[in-house]
């Protein structure tokens, strides 16, 4: 007798129903990729007598390192409208031209947040900026606090407070665009950020190798993490001046 023709069953009905789930969940899965620098905005950020102001760079992450560099940046208005500031900067003008007013400089507006354990979580680690100067003829001084911490997903979150301008009638400062740059320094022994480790980096080097221990807040030289500044952190300067120019 001839055989009956049998069909074997088909495995793709299976393969799709257990692939289905994965393939919603893949979908449904948030792309985090961390990187070696984000930025928080800045636009609509008050610098006035009593504000506190809280930004993040939700959703970008940055990368996990022993230092971070920071840089503020961006354009502001003086506030209210009949105040110094308001009447001197009624239009968007550049951050940095403003601090000359209080007798600072561009320089003033970046810096670095340490990191020792070079791991995430990492602070809080608060900066203070203080400046006296003059608007006009007057007298006048600025003040506040800026204060980094770093999540353990990564997300930067930067706050502006303790904000002190004086005289009253000076008024306030709002930010019409700008943003926070902040980046991982990955070239530990290049301590002016021109990309090279020469000997402008060794004079900033010395003055920490000899204090030895190092404060959280300024870590320069203490390129390992561990809270001093001396021979295994030389060693490691040394390596990075010999090859000159940062990978």
């Amino acid at each position: 007798m001839p055989r009956a023709h049998t069909t074997k069953p088909s495995i793709a009905p299976l393969a799709s129903t257990l692939l289905a789930p994965l393939i919603v969940l893949a979908a449904l899965a948030p792309l985090a990729h961390a990187a070696p620098s984000v930025t928080v905005p800045l636009t609509g950020v008050s610098i006035s007598n009593g504000a506190t102001n809280t930004k993040s760079s939700s959703p970008a992450t940055i990368d996990a390192a022993l230092r971070y560099r920071y840089t503020i940046d961006g354009n502001v208005r003086g506030t209210p409208a009949f105040s110094l500031l308001g009447l001197l900067y009624s239009q968007p003008t550049p951050l940095a031209s403003i601090i000359t007013t209080f007798g600072g400089s561009s320089a003033d507006l970046s810096g670095v947040f340490g990191n020792p354990s070079g791991t995430l979580p990492s602070g809080p680690t608060t900066v203070v900026f203080g400046q006296n100067g003059t608007i006009g003829t007057t007298p006048a001084s600025l003040q506040f606090n800026l204060t980094g911490s770093f999540s353990a997903a990564g997300i930067v979150t930067f706050t502006i407070d303790a904000i002190s301008i004086t005289p009253a009638l000076a008024g306030g400062l709002v930010f019409t665009s700008g943003q926070t740059t902040i980046s991982a320094i990955t070239c530990l022994a290049d301590l002016n950020f021109d990309n090279q480790v020469d000997d402008a980096d060794f004079v900033l080097f010395v003055p920490s190798y000899n204090d030895l221990i190092v404060p959280q807040a300024q870590t320069g030289g203490d390129f390992n993490g561990d809270a001093q500044c001396d021979d295994a952190d030389f060693q490691i300067f040394a390596a990075a001046y010999n090859e000159l120019v940062c990978p």
